[in-house]
């Protein structure tokens, strides 16, 4: 759980769209949560973000996990008013990402 919540020990949209960009960079790369974000950071600024993805995870199109990684990592920011409204961004973000890989 994100550190913000654990402080305050209120739940928000905020904490839930964190945790939704955790559970996509796992799913995408099928590694442990802790310095998860950090470690997939290092891999898009040193380029070698294709080689951290889950090969397990099934055949996804660079483009399409690319653009979940970038999504995940927006959701995950440090600071609750940096992340994404679930409803507005996230949500148009998935719909886009549903059709084209139909």
């Amino acid at each position: 759980m994100y550190r913000e919540c654990l402080d305050t020990g209120e739940l928000t949209t905020k904490c839930d769209v964190y945790a939704f960009g955790i559970v996509l960079l796992r799913l995408l790369t099928r590694r442990h949560t802790l310095g998860l974000a950090k470690h997939v950071q290092r891999a898009i600024s040193a380029g070698t973000l294709e080689a951290i993805f889950d090969p397990s995870a099934g055949d996804w199109p660079y483009e399409l996990a690319k653009e979940l990684t970038h999504l995940a990592l927006r959701c995950c920011a440090m600071s609750g008013s940096d992340r994404p409204d679930l409803r507005s961004d996230v949500w148009t973000v998935l719909k886009s990402v549903g059709a084209s890989y139909r």
